[in-house]
């Protein structure tokens, strides 16, 4: 795959946030820090697990930046139906959240609740110009969406979601 190295990189820095392989400190949340996307990253194989993935101990999400620099992460998949809070970002509720310039090319999940491309919980941050495209695949009981499942005081700009036909976000529970 010609983006392992950088593939792995992604999954390093979603293990710091949420303390998979060091004690959790208020470093691990990249307060004040910007973290920047340099290349395409294909996730294709990798079972991903969320940045700031409230599964995960004590609930700490990302409260830094995250700047893509335009790239694209290809082939997110996340099969975890009685999960929570699922995305590329899973739980997020600091202002200081900035998620920014990159697209999301083809994405399947599958989570019980609260979950999206982009962020499963979003409060309070910003989100803008991210795109999410391809073949999209999103379901769940409730709150699942294309860019955020479940995102209440929170900033959104200049995103959009244009999948291909036959894609679907699902929520059985109608909500």
């Amino acid at each position: 795959m010609p983006f392992h190295h950088h593939t792995e990189e992604l999954a390093g820095f979603a293990a710091l946030v949420n303390g998979a392989t060091t004690q959790r400190a208020a470093s691990s949340t990249f307060k004040g820090k910007v973290v920047k996307l340099g290349s395409n990253v294909d996730l294709n194989g990798i079972e991903w697990t969320a940045i700031g993935d409230p599964m995960s101990d004590g609930y700490v999400g990302f409260e830094g930046t995250f700047d893509g620099q335009g790239y694209k992460i290809a082939n997110l998949t996340i099969d975890e139906p009685t999960a929570w809070g699922q995305g590329l970002f899973g739980y997020n509720t600091s202002k200081t959240t900035v998620i920014k310039n990159f697209t999301i090319e083809n994405v399947s999940i599958n989570a019980e609740d609260t979950s999206a491309a982009v962020a499963g919980y979003f409060q309070f941050g910003t989100i803008e110009n991210v795109d999410v495209t391809g073949d999209v695949a999103i379901k769940g009981a409730q709150h699942m969406g294309g860019i955020v499942g479940n995102g209440y005081y929170a900033n959104f700009s200049n995103c959009t979601v244009d999948a291909n036909e036959g894609s679907k976000i699902t929520a059985t529970s109608g909500s």
